[in-house]
């Protein structure tokens, strides 16, 4: 079978884009035939109430299914709240920041990171050290909390070596890895992720919390009500309306990666197809990954050709192709491709035909 006429057979876009990133074809279809379904009521369930029995029901699913899939333990709570984790990167220091004698410690490791610990400057004094590198494990143990991002979307480094601390006040921003490893909960006070990359639609925000923890903190007086954890897990996340397009394709999206065969499935095929394109990167003339092989998302897989023009060139040819967002973030240029669960080791296969397709044609020039 020619590889690349596999898009075409299936009529395929192939979107390795960094979000949102693309859902799975079954999960298209039932949204598609969801829009034209009503209910008893005359109703869709994206029309109805948020109290209704049927959108609880649909909430209810959810939560099991996450529980099962993340094998989140029984004194985790979750809340699935709006604002992106952007807007979380604010209502972390809001919620957790409770005395400035013991400051929290930021960790950078890339541009979300340093983000976070730009956002939370506004709110109190915070400490940051770069990763990798030496922590001060005594400060880390004394801190308010810890804040990393296991993942950096933009720069493709994956970093998860925190130490064990003596405390499990320590957050971690898994937006672009939730379902591309397992989750070392006995390490983690609180975890949070926008929806968009491996929960389908944007609009939903996961946050996953440490009952405990969540019961001692004391949040800031100028905490909006839509982003106090406390408030919201009182309301079981329904303090607001919230969007329920959004929450129903993450129920879709949940029910076929459990089909698939759940976090292991996801997991080992992250690995698989990382390994596929970086394997080819490394013995390119070409192309050059742009991240020491230590660090390398296994998710968001940076690159670049031989310069600037042809890395535009690039991505234009991709786009022709059928292959969207590769294009790297405009604060690192060069290439990027996004390898969310919906990717498979075939498609790797054929975005490689395709990029040698384009040497091959760059060179006869």
């Amino acid at each position: 079978m020619n590889l690349l006429n596999l898009m075409d057979d299936q009529d395929l876009i192939l979107n390795l884009s960094p979000g949102p990133s693309a859902l799975p074809h079954d999960v298209v279809k039932q949204l598609r035939d969801f829009l034209n379904s009503r209910l008893e009521t005359g109703s869709s369930l994206i029309e109805i109430s948020h109290r209704s029995s049927e959108f609880k029901a649909a909430h209810t699913r959810i939560k099991d299914l996450l529980r099962r899939l993340l094998l989140i333990p029984d004194d985790y709570t979750m809340l699935f709240l709006q604002g992106g984790a952007r807007a979380h990167t604010s209502a972390i220091p809001m919620n957790f920041m409770t005395t400035q004698a013991k400051l929290p410690v930021y960790l950078n490791s890339g541009v979300w990171s340093a983000l976070a610990a730009q956002e939370a400057k506004r709110y109190g004094d915070i400490e940051t050290y770069s990763v990798p590198g030496v922590l001060p494990i005594e400060r880390l143990n004394d801190a308010d909390y810890c804040h990393y991002v296991n993942n950096e979307t933009i720069d493709g480094i994956y970093w998860d070596k925190l130490p064990k601390l003596s405390h499990r006040r320590v957050i971690c921003d898994m937006t672009s890895s939730l379902l591309s490893c397992s989750i070392p909960w006995s390490r983690l006070g609180c975890i949070y992720a926008s929806s968009q990359k491996y929960l389908g639609l944007p609009g939903v925000t996961l946050v996953i919390l440490d009952r405990k923890w969540l019961a001692r903190i004391t949040p800031m007086p100028q905490t909006p009500s839509t982003l106090n954890y406390q408030q919201q897990d009182q309301s079981d996340s329904l303090f607001n309306t919230p969007t329920n397009i959004s929450w129903l394709t993450a129920l879709w999206v949940l029910e076929w990666i459990e089909s698939k065969g759940g976090l292991t499935y996801c997991v080992n095929n992250a690995t698989h197809c990382a390994q596929l394109l970086y394997t080819f990167l490394d013995q390119s003339q070409f192309y050059q990954a742009t991240v020491e092989s230590h660090l390398r998302s296994k998710v968001n897989i940076v690159f670049k050709t031989r310069n600037v023009q042809s890395d535009q060139d690039c991505a234009d040819y991709l786009a022709q192709k059928g292959v969207i967002g590769v294009k790297g973030h405009s604060l690192k240029g060069g290439l990027r491709a996004s390898l969310y669960s919906t990717i498979t080791p075939e498609l790797i296969h054929v975005f490689i035909e395709h990029l040698k397709a384009f040497e091959e044609q760059y060179d006869a020039i």
